[in-house]
């Protein structure tokens, strides 16, 4: 009868799982089902009630119906990378000093890793998230090897998913455009040792070359190689080791303000991450309240003493030439949809 239940409560965890699945319940992925669960295997061996930890069906508009009015936390409480609680922390974890210039402590979490933060507040409280994360690669194996994807992250309060968009946040990487150097024949200028000359996007060359093209028109120099028929091409990206943050977001864009999670007052609480994809580098996570954007009469009115630009003078900044992007899929496109595109070819 023990083989019976056992079996039967097993093929349930699977057909819930493939049920949210395959009908869209809940918009979970099949990739973070499986990384979490480490494979098919393991799924038979989970419990009906870890299922429910993560694939819980509370929106976070519904999250903010009931704890929407508990006031925004007016101090701020700092997770530091070694106090992390090693009792319910799994996974490949380690803390190093001074990681890639960081001038302190940081937490090196794994590929596989659950990591957890002990957090007790005075009253009910409402907090957004601050991360300052590592954006470089870096390869120290035990599932700490990045790969220059975006790292992906559960949100646990509690060792549980509050609501759905904390089932999957991201935390991008930074990138820059790899230019080349070329002469006045359009030929690779090559340095000592053969090599193609290039510059990023971050670099003293490129900012200088923006400055100049403060009176850019349509036959203006222009950054871009170009094909054998006069087509530009886009550069290459590479990644910017950096360290960066950020206030935790909704990833499918649907919320534009911080994530809020609730905490109650005198209780022994815990914030957790637990991986979906990609290792992570980070140096510190901040629980503290995102200052609210003014709106357009606010800003109006803070800036009253400033006056009307009277000259004749304009500054004119291309799009096509970005400083950074956050996704390496951020590229240039061509775009014939204005007349004030730049350049511009009378014959398209």
């Amino acid at each position: 009868m023990t083989r019976i239940w056992r079996k039967t409560k097993s093929l349930c965890v699977v057909a819930l799982t493939f049920v949210l699945l395959f009908t869209g319940v809940g918009c979970f992925s099949a990739s973070a089902i499986g990384d979490y669960f480490g494979g098919s295997d393991s799924l038979y061996r989970t419990s009906l009630k870890d299922v429910e930890k993560y694939l819980t069906s509370t929106s976070y508009s519904e999250y903010m119906n009931i704890y929407g009015k508990t006031d925004m936390g007016t101090d701020e409480i700092v997770l530091k990378p070694s106090n992390y609680n090693k009792e319910i922390t799994v996974g490949n974890v380690k803390v190093e000093n001074d990681f890639e210039g960081s001038n302190g402590e940081v937490i090196l979490c794994g590929d596989n890793s659950s990591v957890f933060w002990d957090v007790t507040v005075s009253k009910d409280t409402l907090y957004n998230v601050y991360i300052e994360y590592y954006t470089g690669d870096f390869s120290l194996g035990d599932n700490l090897d990045s790969k220059s994807a975006t790292a992906e992250r559960y949100i646990l309060i509690d060792g549980s998913v509050p609501y759905k968009e904390a089932r999957s946040v991201e935390l991008e990487k930074t990138w820059a455009d790899k230019y080349s150097v070329v002469d006045a024949n359009g030929k690779y200028v090559l340095d000592e040792n053969g090599k193609k000359q290039t510059f990023l996007s971050t670099d003293k060359k490129f900012l200088d070359f923006i400055l100049s093209q403060e009176k850019a028109n349509s036959d203006t120099d222009r950054l871009f190689l170009r094909d054998t028929n006069g087509n530009e091409l886009k550069p290459d990206k590479q990644l910017v080791p950096t360290w960066t943050q950020k206030f935790i977001y909704d990833s499918t864009g649907y919320h534009t303000t911080p994530l809020a999670f609730y905490f109650s007052a005198n209780e022994k609480h815990t914030f957790g991450l637990q991986a979906i994809r990609e290792p992570l580098a980070i140096k510190s996570i901040k629980l503290v309240a995102a200052k609210t954007a003014p709106t357009y009469d606010e800003y109006l009115k803070s800036h009253s003493d400033a006056h009307d630009y009277k000259g004749d003078q304009k500054v004119i900044v291309q799009g096509e030439y970005a400083y950074r992007t956050s996704e390496r899929t951020i590229y240039q496109l061509n775009d014939r949809s204005s007349s004030i595109t730049m350049p511009q070819d009378s014959a398209l």
